[in-house]
């Protein structure tokens, strides 16, 4: 029987910010900002994100999220063991970090 996201119980989320191409190590968990939708002149509400998430014990995923739109989801959970809320994606050309995006990050409790 399939589990869903909601009945999976949590630790409470990290908070991670990343550039285009930075990654973040967390919980034997690689997270990179793999592509962002294109920047504009200023930021839009409809941006999206690229990840990669590799484990340590060499599983690996891709998933776009996205921010105020249908067609992605700002969420998306990994082999129930991982979950990655896109809270904040920007890209612009008029602000000093034209490219980042603000994630928390779940892990299932053991």
């Amino acid at each position: 029987m399939a589990v869903s996201a909601a009945d999976i119980d949590w630790k409470d989320p990290e908070e991670y910010t990343l550039d285009w191409g930075e990654e973040v190590n967390v919980s034997g968990y690689t997270i990179k900002a793999v592509d962002f939708s294109k920047s504009s002149p200023t930021d839009v509400e409809d941006d999206f994100v690229m990840l990669s998430v590799k484990s340590n014990k060499s599983d690996s995923w891709t998933a776009v999220l996205g921010t105020n739109q249908s067609f992605y989801s700002p969420t998306k959970v990994f082999d129930d063991l991982v979950k990655i809320n896109a809270s904040k994606i920007v890209t612009a050309s008029d602000i000093p970090i034209p490219l980042y995006c603000n994630k928390c990050i779940n892990f299932k409790r053991n």
